[in-house]
């Protein structure tokens, strides 16, 4: 049974186009004039901690209890009633008690996915009338690649380069037309 899992397109966007002059990452379009602050952040987050998880954490302890409680009581009545080592009580206890170890087993080993954490980058673009959009990935060369490729856009005035990026693919599309105009240029020799 796979377990419930956290994307990290559920905090923030995972892909963008660069215009001429804007921005577009997911629903939110910023004027590149109006970004004021650019800042790449580590954060953490728990993959596994949905509710249908946790409820079957929950399931798993409250089954193995009563497989805890069956079990003793098994091993009572077998050991107060003086049945042979084989006997349908004997065999009643001890599978009892291993589906108690099994089901505790899994309460652990949920309890342990549920507790994991991992760490995703943020970049994070606060513009200056004070909204903030970010974009998440767990790469940050990658984060790092686009916020080079936007500053580098605001710092040159460049109008003429656009493109694209997707971060479900790792991949930045550029249109750069003064890149093409200089590979076009005849070389002298």
């Amino acid at each position: 049974m796979a377990l419930d899992r956290q994307t990290l397109d559920m905090t923030g966007a995972r892909s963008g186009e660069l215009y001429e002059h804007t921005l577009q990452m997911g629903d939110e379009t910023i004027t590149l004039a109006n970004i004021a602050t650019m800042a790449i952040e580590t954060q953490q987050f728990q993959p596994y901690d949905m509710p249908r998880n946790r409820m079957r954490q929950r399931v798993a302890l409250v089954a193995s209890s009563f497989a805890f409680i069956g079990g003793a009581l098994c091993f009572a009545w077998w050991g107060l009633s003086a049945a042979p080592l084989v006997s349908s009580i004997a065999a009643a206890s001890i599978l009892i008690t291993l589906l108690f170890l099994g089901l505790l087993a899994r309460a652990v080993w949920l309890s342990h996915k549920i507790s994991r954490v991992q760490d995703y980058y943020r970049l994070s673009i606060g513009a200056s009338d004070g909204r903030s959009i970010a974009l998440v990935d767990n790469s940050r060369p990658m984060l790092e690649q686009v916020r080079d490729l936007v500053r580098r856009k605001i710092d040159t005035r460049d109008h003429t380069t656009t493109g694209s990026f997707d971060l479900n693919t790792d991949t930045v599309d550029l249109n750069d037309p003064t890149a093409t105009a200089a590979s076009e240029q005849p070389t002298l020799t």
